[in-house]
């Protein structure tokens, strides 16, 4: 059976949920930058990691 768990993000998190959502939101933000890794190193440090809960499966974010 599958391990899910939601909790508060964390620093650990940082990383992660930035490349989801450059990559979630890449059509949007293309205009800034055709490179994927970029959007995301630019939005890493913006991110208010208060402000989601983490889902994870077997120690996997899925979800925030």
């Amino acid at each position: 059976m599958d391990n899910i768990i939601i909790r508060n993000s964390s620093e650990v998190d940082r990383i992660t949920l930035s490349e989801v959502f450059a990559e979630a939101f890449f059509e949007e933000w293309k205009s800034l930058s055709r490179d994927v890794n970029k959007i995301s190193r630019a939005f890493r440090s913006g991110i208010a990691l208060e402000n989601y809960l983490v889902v994870t499966i077997n120690d996997v974010i899925v979800g925030f």
